[in-house]
């Protein structure tokens, strides 16, 4: 009887709310600065939940459609590569042809656009194939970021760092469309698809351009101070993070003005340097995740109350972050497995066999289990 009893309770529990991930649930991932690897953290505590090691270090990464797979942009190398965060498909790597390095990654479907700098290409691969379906090339040479919008993304915009443009890109006609001049730089860029807004930082300037994607022209600046390196949309908002002043810019959707600024400089060692310049939006819109700068802390920040909430440390310098829905089979830490894979014409994939990677002992944390604040 009390076994029946025991197998009964644990069945509830197991068929329970918390025995499955939640549909709001959501994982940070890190990418690492000097380091092969990228660390999945739980976005509500901060917990390492696994480490994944990568074959070379990596400058970008983007979330494969299925939500499971991520694809990352190597440093230094015309080579994009494809992980398995559940650890279940062997890892792999595509040969993207050509001089350059693949810097920023968006969807396009199915498909995946690379900003190829150096070679001034823009390119459009198939994953699946393994191959390069369009190239691409605009005038500018250093591309930086890369955003896509329209009919299942069928419209990309690409920033050039030195020049200040961004190039309208028609990935189905696989050719440039417009050439929108912003400023004296273009980096980092965020598309508002309800009100057809696309908003471009030009930290050299201290300005956000904002760009109609009906017409590809800029129609407003906005003047920020501060540099802005990454801008995010949010709950009808527009966030700019600015490395200069060490602060968030916030402006409400159609204005022209900061509505208000968020201090978040942070003391480091007592030198009162500040050091982040990167910032993910959290699916939903609710929070948003500031790192980068090679230093080794995460903050949340609530953008309903347009508080910093929490802080996450980990273990290297952040170089790129990125946050998702948790996938179903999140698993453990995942031994990367590799195998041959065919050569095809202009782009080819290739994997070949490396060792398995020493396990990453996990941090200790605190006994209650809460994050360590700012």
């Amino acid at each position: 009887m009390r076994l029946r009893n025991l197998v009964l309770s644990i069945l509830a529990l197991a068929t329970s709310p918390l025995a499955t991930a939640r549909e709001d649930e959501s994982v940070l991932l890190v990418l690492h600065a000097n380091q092969p690897k990228i660390t999945v953290l739980d976005s509500e505590r901060g917990r390492r939940l696994k480490t994944i090691q990568l074959e070379r270090e990596c400058v970008d990464i983007e979330v494969a459609a299925d939500g499971r797979h991520v694809y990352l942009s190597n440093e230094g190398e015309a080579r994009i590569s494809i992980v398995d965060l559940a650890g279940k498909d062997a890892a792999k790597s595509i040969e993207l042809g050509g001089s350059g390095e693949a810097r920023g990654l968006a969807l396009s479907g199915s498909d995946l656009v690379v900003a190829l700098s150096g070679a001034g290409q823009i390119l459009l691969v198939d994953v699946a194939k393994g191959t390069v379906k369009k190239r691409i090339d605009v005038r500018g040479r250093n591309l930086d970021r890369v955003a896509t919008a329209g009919n299942y993304g069928k419209t990309a915009y690409v920033s050039e760092s030195t020049t200040g443009e961004v190039y309208v890109v028609d990935l189905d006609r696989g050719s440039v469309i417009y050439t929108v001049p912003t400023g004296a730089t273009a980096g980092s860029i965020a598309i508002d698809a309800p009100s057809g807004e696309v908003w471009v930082a030009d930290r050299a300037l201290g300005q956000l351009r904002v760009v109609a994607a009906k017409t590809a022209q800029a129609v407003r600046t906005v003047e920020c101070p501060g540099g802005p390196q990454r801008v995010v949309l949010g709950g009808g908002r527009v966030f700019a993070l600015c490395t200069d002043s060490a602060d968030i810019a916030v402006v409400r959707g159609g204005a022209k003005t900061i509505d208000r600024r968020i201090p978040i400089r942070i003391e480091f060692g007592g030198a009162g340097t500040f050091g982040l310049d990167r910032m993910a939006l959290e699916p939903g819109g609710k929070r948003a995740f500031l790192g980068g700068g090679n230093e080794r802390r995460i903050l949340a920040l609530d953008l309903e109350a347009l508080e910093i909430r929490d802080r996450f440390d980990v273990d290297a310098p952040v170089l790129e972050l990125l946050c998702i829905k948790k996938p179903d089979d999140l698993g453990g830490t995942p031994t990367p497995k590799r195998k041959k894979l065919k050569k095809d014409g202009d782009g080819a994939a290739q994997d070949g066999d490396a060792k398995d990677p020493p396990e990453e002992p996990a941090k200790d944390e605190p006994a209650n289990g809460e994050p360590k604040k700012p």
